[in-house]
This record gives structure tokens, sequence and C-alpha cells, in this order.
């Protein structure tokens, strides 16, 4: 799977130029972006790299936030039935996973899902692409780095509705779309993150703010 994705990485538009290595992060092992030291970009393939992120090659700010917090929290999910929302590289979910959750993830990028499988073996953890209908299946969510996309934002409401429980990891300058989408939600900490890898500002240093909504404790 590693060259399959090597691959497909390698033919989006403006990245012609980028790896991908297996990176500890957290105690977790990813496959990340790798991308050479002194590369530099010109204006027009910077335009091509954010009209084609391959958002699963990054382990974002809010999804290494919430990664941490539950891998020091591990009773928040223990023994759930989890499913992490537009899950990346899967980092959240694979953090549940080890944390004794069962999970699932959903994406809307194919790659995303191949991703988290490949990782989540890396990890020794299972960890299944969500193909159900029935929101009643699912404990809790996790969502992390979400809220910058405002078609990411109904769903969240849906979420919240259908699902006795969430955990959201965005920054802390995101807190008024959570508002708006979700309405009030308790802080449980905040972590000074980044995103990986660092490529410009990618990797601009953020305050992510963890959340419960609904009825978690």
């Amino acid at each position: 799977m590693p060259a399959q994705l090597r691959q497909c990485l390698q033919q989006l538009p403006g990245w012609n130029f980028a790896d991908l290595s297996e990176t500890e992060l957290h105690s977790l092992r990813l496959l990340l972006l790798q991308v050479p030291d002194d590369q530099l970009f010109e204006s027009q393939q910077i335009t091509e790299m954010w009209a084609n992120m391959p958002y699963w090659a990054f382990a974002w700010a809010g999804g290494r936030a919430l990664a941490q917090w539950l891998l020091a929290n591990p009773q928040a999910v223990s023994g759930k039935r989890v499913l992490d929302v537009g899950c990346g590289s899967g980092i959240a979910g694979i953090a549940a996973a080890r944390a004794g959750a069962t999970v699932w993830g959903m994406d809307i990028d194919l790659l995303a899902l191949q991703a988290s499988q490949y990782n989540a073996a890396l990890n020794g953890v299972d960890w299944r692409p969500w193909q159900g209908q029935d929101w009643s299946e699912i404990d809790l969510f996790l969502g992390s780095d979400l809220l910058y996309d405002p078609d990411c934002r109904p769903l969240l409401a849906e979420l919240c509705r259908q699902i006795p429980a969430g955990l959201l990891a965005e920054p802390i300058s995101a807190s008024g779309y959570r508002q708006a989408a979700i309405g009030d939600a308790k802080v449980l900490a905040t972590f000074a993150s980044s995103t990986l890898p660092v490529i410009g500002d990618f990797d601009e240093s953020v305050t992510i703010e963890i959340v419960a909504v609904a009825d978690h404790p």
C-alpha cells in the first residue's frame, strides 16, 4: 500500500516532488509526507498544491492535539464505539483505538481511508472505514481541523444531534464557527500544536482547544 499511496501522491498536480516516510509521533507511527529541506516553491506550484492538498499525508495540528489528549485520557473512549470524522491520516482514531475504543473512520477522500488503514496496521490496532448509515451504532465521534471548511459545519451539527457524545479539536480562533455550528461546548484542555511536516506556513503554531460536545462528561 505505501507504494500505491506514494504513486497517487506524486500524481497530484503540484506534488510530484513529494515522498512518504514512516514517522513516529506521540508514540504512534504514521506514514506522512516527506519534503526535501531545500525544496523551493513557485507561486503557481503553491496554488496547485493548495488546490490538490493530500490532507491524509499530514499530521494536522488539531489531530495531533486530540491524539495526545486521548492517549493521556484513555478512559474517555475505552470500550466505546467511536467514529473519526474527516479522519485524514487516522491519527486521532488510531489513538482512540490504542486507548481501547472500537474505531471506524470516514473521509471524502478514499486515499485517506487507505492511509488510515495502513497507519492503523503500523500501530497494531483495528480501524475500519465507516460504511453504515445508522448513527445509533456510534457512542462518540471525533473531529479535528474541520471547522475551517464551511461544508463540514452542517455535518457536525447533524452528528451532535444524532450521536450521544463527541470530542472536537480545533484552533481557538475557530471557536466562533464552533459556537455557530453546534452551540456551547465544554473545553477540556488546550494544546500548543502545529502541523507536520513543516512546509512553509503549514507548520504555523496554533492553540488548539479540546472540547466535549453533546452529553460527553
